[in-house]
């Protein structure tokens, strides 16, 4: 009995066990199953957070899509009032030009020149006409009965003593752009290459006309032989008969601009050909057959190499009229090789026979100088390049001066003063703003330091002549307004850009910031700013200019050497040299920009102490001492009180110029975010979120603040006394 009762409590001992054992697997599993639980809770809750943040997103994006819309449909309707607004002021504009041409019919029928301004009516409304030869003949027989004294004393003027048969219709163009009278190189080359059409090499002085030398005599030709056909055939077809070569794009615009100054009443499709633009849209301009192109190189040779080629310019057989401006500069490495591909190509397709009837002209400043440089290229250009020499005529007005004696330094304008400012390289920003500063208080102007020029009795009396038909309608001011400053380099040039708008308050900088940040500081005497350089834009380089020459108050052009050559910059009076430039020729073309058409004009040179002996080298290579030119007595009278002041100013543009840095990279950054976000990439890439923009924009606020203050001292030190 007893072994059988332990044995059952043997068994009962074991089934308790067991049981126990079964009971703590089971709180495992049980405790397992929680944690699943809670896990899957977990990962719900952060399923819907984001589900949330995505509707949140979802929602920004659709409110701002319904922003841009109604702004759009906001723009769109101040559009359409706008355009209401502007048709009513073209309709009054043109109520009261048929007015003025009913009142100028009435003088006219009383002064018998109807025909006259009948034409210059047509003129005016229809922006591009084309050349019609019974309008030309009608145009000849109009303005040959003009009336006009001082048209008729021109007309003499121009066709020297009826030496010269010069159509009526460019004279005409002559008289209304008041070209008054020709030039001396224009005396000596205009009937060698209209009435014996032979092959010109003209060297002249900066500002003496040169572009008309081959601009008329290639028109008036071009005309006649146009109206020669007609005659013989009864047709005139549009040909491709005139190619100029011109080294940079704009002087081949300014050249187009003095055609159109000649073809206002031919209407000669006149183009040019020149890179920065897109080719298709040049395409189209070749398809409408242009008569004359104006090209650089580099984009004529891209033209004739192309695969499929445009016909019309790589068959250049019916080129009669060939010219190349600025041969000094067109003779460098950059620009000798797409010439001498060129011109290969023109004389093949012309071919032998009529080789002889191509009329060349090559035009230049300062060819003399290369040539006593005795520069290599020059040779290769002369045996690519051909002239024609039983008809060739070679006129070097420098050269004849230098021998009469008449002028040291022959080589730069007759109205010209040079001087030099010699200061210390740390130096030269103090001294430009103290020289600015007194030219346009008008406390110093042109003709205070006027340097008497000895000349001819010839150039004295061209010179006289000259002002007085100018002064009839247009009195010259002495006060200096318009100064150009060269540079080196691109960089240096977007420096001084930037810090002179913030000394002389520009109101450009002031526009684009927000209202709320704006120092609204405004000088008496407002001075406007422009830059040029080579990394622009060609259609911003264009405006600048213009605006430059347009404008009537104070303004400074900062530029590189992209304008020293042959841009006629409307009544520049100053130009100033902060450094010797790289070639010794530029010289002579930077200080040409000012007094021109027997202007007078100033060049200051600042002279550093590390380039006396480069400046000294280049004066040497022209004919000039450097010892011996005039120093600027007006930069010796600055006080240390004013060198004190404008050093403190300095550092307050300095600083200026690193805060509108940083405001840029900011704008910068928020706009790629934006774009990140329109493009469905916030998840993708990481952004700073909301409490980030709120402290960007806390950030923003305290350098807008620092930029008012630091506005503020400046206006304190430079222009509170």
């Amino acid at each position: 009995m007893l072994v059988h009762n332990v044995g059952r409590t043997v068994r009962k001992k074991k089934k308790k066990e067991s049981y126990l054992d079964s009971w703590n697997l089971h709180d495992v599993f049980m405790e397992e199953d929680n944690r699943e639980e809670d896990n899957r809770e977990e990962n719900n809750k952060e399923k819907i957070k984001k589900d949330e943040k995505k509707k949140r997103r979802k929602r920004k994006r659709k409110n701002k899509n319904r922003r841009l819309l109604k702004s759009a449909e906001e723009e769109e309707e101040s559009s359409k009032k706008k355009k209401v607004v502007s048709k009513k002021k073209i309709n009054k504009k043109a109520e009261k030009s048929q007015k003025e041409n009913k009142k100028r019919q009435i003088k006219n029928k009383r002064n018998g020149t109807k025909g006259e301004d009948s034409l210059n009516k047509n003129n005016e409304n229809k922006k591009k006409e084309r050349f019609d030869i019974h309008a030309l003949i009608n145009n000849e027989d109009s303005f040959k009965n003009i009336k006009d004294i001082k048209c008729l004393i021109v007309y003499k003027r121009w066709n020297m003593n009826k030496s010269i048969d010069i159509f009526y219709s460019i004279l005409k163009g002559l008289y209304d752009n008041k070209f008054w009278k020709p030039t001396e190189i224009q005396m000596k080359t205009l009937e060698e290459a209209i009435s014996f059409k032979n092959d010109i090499v003209a060297i002249s002085k900066t500002g003496t006309g040169k572009t008309l030398t081959f601009c008329l005599p290639i028109l008036n030709n071009l005309v006649k032989k146009k109206l020669m056909e007609y005659a013989k055939k009864q047709k005139s077809p549009q040909k491709f008969r005139g190619l100029i070569l011109v080294p940079t794009r704009e002087l081949a615009l300014q050249i187009l601009n003095h055609f159109g100054y000649i073809n206002k009443y031919i209407n000669l499709y006149i183009t040019t050909l020149i890179g920065g633009i897109n080719i298709n849209k040049q395409k189209r301009i070749i398809s409408k057959k242009p008569e004359i192109i104006i090209c650089t190189p580099g984009r004529l040779r891209y033209f004739l190499e192309l695969e499929e080629k445009i016909n019309y310019i790589f068959e250049m057989k019916n080129i009669r009229y060939f010219a190349c401006d600025e041969i000094d500069k067109m003779i460098e490495t950059s620009f000798i090789k797409d010439i001498s591909f060129i011109s290969k190509h023109l004389y093949k397709s012309v071919g032998d026979k009529k080789r002889k009837f191509v009329q060349t002209f090559l035009i230049s400043a300062t060819l003399g100088l290369t040539v006593q440089l005795q520069n290599e290229n020059l040779a290769k250009f002369l045996n690519v390049v051909t002239i024609r020499k039983e008809n060739s005529t070679v006129i070097n007005i420098s050269d004849e001066n230098a021998g009469n004696g008449s002028n040291s330094n022959c080589i730069l304008p007759a109205g010209l003063t040079l001087n030099i400012a010699k200061c210390e390289k740390s130096k030269i920003l103090q001294k430009l703003y103290y020289l600015l500063t007194l030219y346009f208080n008008n406390e110093l102007t042109n003709n205070d330091d006027k340097k008497k020029v000895e000349t001819n009795e010839e150039e004295k009396k061209e010179v006289n002549m000259n002002e007085k038909m100018q002064n009839e309608e247009d009195k010259e001011e002495d006060n200096i307004k318009k100064v150009i400053i060269f540079v080196n380099t691109i960089k240096r040039t977007r420096e001084l850009f930037t810090v002179f708008r913030y000394l002389f308050f520009d109101q450009a900088l002031e526009s684009s910031l927000p209202k709320k940040h704006r120092s609204n500081i405004v000088l008496k005497n407002k001075v406007k700013f422009f830059s040029v350089h080579s990394q622009q834009k060609l259609k911003y380089r264009v405006q600048s200019i213009f605006n430059f020459s347009q404008s009537n108050c104070n303004s400074v052009l900062f530029c590189t050497d992209v304008l020293s050559r042959g841009i006629d910059l409307d009544k520049c009076d100053l130009i100033i040299q902060l450094n010797c430039p790289v070639n010794d020729v530029t010289f002579v073309h930077r200080s040409g920009r000012t007094a021109r058409n027997f202007k007078t004009g100033k060049c200051i040179c600042f002279v550093a102490d590390d380039e006396v002996s480069k400046w000294a080298n280049a004066l040497k290579k022209i004919g000039l001492n450097f010892e011996e030119q005039k120093e600027l007595e007006e930069l010796k009278r600055i006080d240390d009180k004013d060198s004190t002041k404008i050093k403190r100013a300095l550092l307050y543009c300095a600083q200026l110029v690193k805060m509108n840095r940083k405001m840029k990279e900011r704008s910068c950054k928020l706009f790629f975010r934006k774009l990140a976000e329109l493009a469905d990439l916030e998840g993708e890439c990481d952004f700073s979120s909301d409490s980030d923009d709120q402290y960007a924009n806390k950030a923003d606020e305290e350098i807008y603040k620092q930029m008012i203050h630091s506005k503020k001292m400046l206006y304190k030190i430079l222009y509170e006394d």
